[in-house]
C-alpha cells in the first residue's frame, strides 16, 4: 500500500511523500470514548478514525487509533474505491495517484475550512499498489484520505 501526501494551498496541490503500509484491524470505532487505543493498518482505517501519524513516515505500517478526544494529529475524512481496469486488474500507479488526488482533494475542499488547508492541515492519502491490489478484496482497492497536522495537537474530530 503506497502513501502519498498532498499539501493543499488554496488551489495548488503537491505530492509530499510516498511510504508503505499493510492491512489488519476492524470492528472498533474511535468515537466510542470508552474504547482503548488499538493498532490498525492504514488500509483498515475508516472515516472518522483519529490517530497519531508516526513522526518517521518513511515506512508507515501500523498506527494507533484513539478516541478523537485523546490528543492526536491525524484523522481519516474519507474512503473511496479505486476504479479498476475493465478486467478488474490494477489500473497503474499514475491512474491510482490521479484518482486518489482528485477524490481526496475534492472531499477536503468540501469538508474543511480553506484557511486550515492552506497552513495548518495537510492532506495525505493511502492507496493500493500493484503488489497489494487484490480484485477480490475491496479494502485492498481503496484509498483512505487523511488530514494531518504538523503544527497543532488535535483533541476533537475535525469532521462535521
Amino acid at each position: 500500500m503506497a502513501i502519498a501526501g498532498i499539501s493543499i494551498s488554496t488551489a495548488l496541490l503537491g505530492v509530499a511523500t510516498v511510504v508503505i503500509g499493510i492491512g489488519l484491524t476492524r470492528g472498533w470505532h474511535p468515537l466510542d470514548e470508552t474504547a482503548s487505543p488499538r493498532p490498525a493498518t492504514l488500509s483498515d482505517l475508516r472515516t472518522g478514525d483519529c490517530f497519531t501519524y508516526p513522526s518517521d513516515d518513511s515506512n508507515v505500517i501500523m498506527v494507533e487509533v484513539t478516541p478523537c478526544t485523546v490528543p492526536h494529529d491525524a484523522q481519516v475524512f474519507g474512503t473511496f474505491q479505486i476504479t479498476p481496469l475493465e478486467d478488474g486488474s490494477y489500473p497503474g500507479d499514475s491512474a491510482v495517484e490521479e484518482q486518489a488526488e482528485l477524490l481526496c482533494t475534492t472531499k477536503a475542499l468540501n469538508s474543511f475550512d480553506r484557511d486550515l488547508l492552506s497552513g495548518t492541515l495537510n492532506i495525505v492519502y493511502s492507496s493500493p499498489t500493484e503488489e497489494t491490489w487484490d480484485p477480490m478484496e475491496e479494502p485492498e482497492q481503496s484509498v483512505q484520505c487523511l488530514v494531518r497536522s504538523d503544527s497543532i495537537t488535535l483533541t476533537q474530530s475535525l469532521l462535521p
